[in-house]
């Protein structure tokens, strides 16, 4: 059994102040925190992602530790009980998650270990798992999938950034992730920007 903590630590704004970050804000982040560890947890176990952000499996546990005053800090706890496709003592998973979220930070997918790990596998239902045949295709797809959801997790993790804080602060196990000064826009953001454009761009060419 492995433990691990993520640590978020908010300052500036009314996490210096107030030390709090809104009801809103602790939404997102909580819901940022359980995307990036569960993807990771499943990532590490099974090579796999699963379709649905809020899957769970029986081979880890996420738990919110709470909130601590001053500057707002955040702690979740990853409880691993399963084995990773990898060899711990050989690729951990601190190592896994610092160089996974390395690799999306940097618009690149995550390349894994230079070893051997065993057989992809699919989740299924039932909590058992079924083979993958097509391991390059299906490698690939599951690697996409895991840069989407590191993706999706940093967009939650920001979302009080410059509302309720002017930084965060992002670490496990002691190694920093992360520092972020501004919020990182979500889908919903860059579409409405696009719709914004494109009826601007439409409004300049009757008018001219």
């Amino acid at each position: 059994m492995e433990r691990h903590v993520l640590t978020l630590k908010y300052d500036g704004l009314d996490a210096a102040y107030y030390g709090g970050i809104g009801t809103g804000g602790s939404k997102q982040v909580v819901a940022g925190a359980q995307i990036l560890l569960g993807a990771h947890a499943h990532y590490y176990q099974s090579a796999t992602v699963p379709d649905r952000i809020n899957d769970s499996a029986p081979g880890f546990v996420i738990r919110d530790l709470g909130r601590k005053r001053g500057s707002l800090i955040a702690e979740f706890l990853l409880v691993l009980m399963a084995d990773a496709v990898w060899d711990a003592a050989r690729y951990s998973f601190t190592s896994f998650v610092l160089e996974s979220y390395a690799a999306a930070k940097g618009g690149r997918l995550f390349d894994g270990p230079p070893f051997d790990h065993r057989p992809a596998t699919l989740a299924r239902a039932d909590g058992g798992n079924e083979p993958v045949f097509d391991l390059a295709g299906e490698s690939l797809a599951q690697r996409r999938r895991l840069l989407q959801r590191v993706r999706q997790a940093r967009e939650h993790i920001s979302a009080p950034i410059r509302v309720t804080a002017s930084l965060v602060e992002m670490s496990l196990d002691g190694y920093r992730l992360d520092s972020v000064r501004s919020r990182l826009p979500s889908e919903e953001d860059i579409n409405a920007g696009l719709q914004l454009f494109r009826a601007a761009a439409g409004m300049a060419r009757r008018a001219s």
